[in-house]
């Protein structure tokens, strides 16, 4: 159930942390900023975590470009397997999220990584209260 409170929520094609999405992406963290949550950019990486560890470094770096245009606090959560979203500290960085991001890759993992763990409830929690979300590609499937 919506409620107007409730945060943003960004389906996007391709294209995440580029310059082009630059105003959609701060747009959905200034409505989220405008609802209470912090000027923090959380960036997860889960859809794209088994291409390696240079991938991993890559899109970091891109979500902190993007970040740093926007003027935001990136945070970058190393969710790469099941266990991980289970970690709680983890929880709390998602609380006050302004802007909570899955990139692209492999949506059936992201989705397998995320199912019924304290984290996903987390997420949707700080959307329900005004965070927005958004995913890219696989982000935008699961």
């Amino acid at each position: 159930m919506l409620n107007q409170d409730s945060g943003a929520i960004a389906l996007v094609g391709s294209g995440e942390y580029s310059v082009q999405m630059q105003e959609l992406e701060t747009e959905l963290l200034h409505l989220a900023i405008s609802r209470g949550k912090k000027n923090h950019f959380i960036q997860i990486p889960t859809a794209s975590s088994h291409e390696g560890q240079s991938r991993r470094e890559h899109w970091q770096s891109l979500g902190k470009g993007q970040s740093d245009r926007i003027g935001s606090h990136c945070i970058y959560l190393p969710i790469h397997e099941r266990e991980d979203a289970f970690n709680p500290d983890f929880l709390g960085l998602i609380a006050d999220a302004g802007l909570i991001y899955f990139s692209g890759g492999d949506p059936v993992h992201l989705a397998e990584v995320f199912r019924d763990t304290p984290l996903w409830q987390a997420i949707m929690k700080a959307w329900r209260e005004g965070a927005s979300l958004a995913g890219c590609s696989a982000g935008a499937m699961a």
